[in-house]
């Protein structure tokens, strides 16, 4: 049998549809063809590196991921490092075609991720994380991991929705500091687990192909849960790959105060999925904020706020 499997954290209808072009697109790039999509080149990447100068008010915060000009004191010792959590969620670093502006990006990784995040925390001109969102979920692999890293900043980290942020990305945004998004409509939640499974063996068999596997005689439990998913009995995979998965998930996003007492059965823990405005009587965010440099002055200022106090009490 001919599949693919994948783990997802991801809430299922805002994902599949990038997913199955995103896995069209990484066999087609590899067959001899004319195509209208551009050759990679790593230099025509649209960049996620962010170097700006927030201003509200009287006030002017600097949002950067420059990690070299963070390092050069070119813009002081009160930096937001920002974190873009766009798209598709993947642990490896790698780049994807993002179909609506029709270029190579360079695709969210939790490895990456957590590299910047222990860059931020140890340097001394940062003052706070801002994870600027956008994400519907995707892999499921390395979450606890990135999840525990953010939870154990010292620095505040300051959660910007812009639209949506399901599953493993509310994954992340569970342990931030604060939770706020953009509008009342913005999606939240999808708290759960699930694998895609693409079964082509049909498709081969109408282009003439037959695919053959055959086991070594004391091999009969290779590939056995992935065989028998396939063909329709779930139970293993579900028992012993993705209910461990989601048990870890519920016990990060109950580090959140204001989901610890939920109850087992709460539609929050099962996989729904909220506008903000409901999100927020549920404690999944904090608020809605429909301005994105009050959201970056707000970060900055919790950030120089905690920075006082730990001095304070260094001092005292």
């Amino acid at each position: 049998m001919a599949f693919s499997f994948t783990a997802f954290t991801g809430s299922k209808f805002l994902i599949d549809k990038e997913y199955f072009r995103q896995q069209v697109l990484d066999t087609i790039i590899n067959m001899p063809r004319t195509s209208s999509i551009p050759p990679l080149h790593p230099d025509q990447v649209s960049s996620t590196a962010m170097n700006d100068r927030v201003v509200v008010g009287d006030s002017e915060v600097v949002v950067s991921n420059d990690q070299d000009s963070i390092n050069s004191l070119e813009f002081g010792n009160e930096i937001v490092y920002y974190h873009p959590i766009q798209g598709m969620i993947f642990a490896y670093p790698k780049f994807q075609f993002d179909w609506d502006q029709l270029s190579w990006i360079r695709a969210f990784s939790t490895m990456r991720f957590v590299h910047e995040l222990k860059f931020a925390e140890s340097n001394p001109n940062v003052v706070a994380h801002f994870l600027h969102i956008n994400s519907g979920g995707g892999e499921a692999w390395m979450m606890p991991i990135a999840a525990a890293a953010i939870h154990e900043c010292r620095k505040p980290v300051y959660a910007f929705v812009e639209c949506t942020c399901a599953s493993a990305a509310y994954w992340l945004a569970s342990q931030a500091s604060v939770i706020k998004t953009f509008t009342a409509s913005d999606l939240i939640g999808s708290i759960g687990m699930y694998a895609h499974c693409l079964d082509t063996s049909e498709w081969l068999k109408m282009n003439g192909i037959k695919e053959v596997e055959v086991y070594a005689s004391r091999s009969d439990l290779k590939n056995k849960m992935m065989r028998d998913v396939l063909n329709g009995s779930p139970d293993q995979y579900i028992t012993e790959i993705l209910d461990p998965d989601m048990e870890q998930f519920i016990v990060d996003v109950r580090k959140r105060s204001k989901l610890s007492g939920l109850p087992d059965d709460s539609p929050v823990l099962r996989g729904e999925i909220f506008r903000a405005e409901k999100a927020l009587d549920l404690g999944l965010i904090d608020g809605v904020l429909s301005d994105f440099s009050m959201a970056v002055q707000e970060a900055h200022d919790l950030g120089i706020q905690v920075r006082d106090s730990n001095q304070l009490l260094t001092n005292i």
